[in-house]
């Protein structure tokens, strides 16, 4: 089961306020990645969305890990990754 978007970004808010730093972690299914790099990408939003106002990158990392490929023995290409990277900046 996954965690709702904003319930992680009240996790990460508790991380911040208490002055430690975090890899705030996004990625998207299989049945997304399928649909093509915009769907991928509108997912992103939907999970960056709710911590918008909370990013500092000298304290929010954020890490690209496709849900799909964890666990499953399948990778994502590295043209792929860079083209959601890409996205996502």
């Amino acid at each position: 089961a996954y965690e709702m978007n904003e319930t992680l970004a009240t996790k990460l808010k508790y991380i911040l306020d208490a002055g430690l730093t975090c890899v705030y972690c996004i990625g998207e299914p299989k049945e997304i990645r399928e649909k093509g790099i915009e769907a991928v990408l509108a997912e992103m939003e939907v999970q960056l969305k709710p911590i918008y106002a909370l990013l500092d990158p000298a304290k929010v990392v954020i890490a690209y890990e496709p849900v799909w490929a964890i666990g499953t023995g399948l990778t994502a290409t590295p043209e792929a990754a860079q083209e959601t990277h890409k996205g996502i900046r």
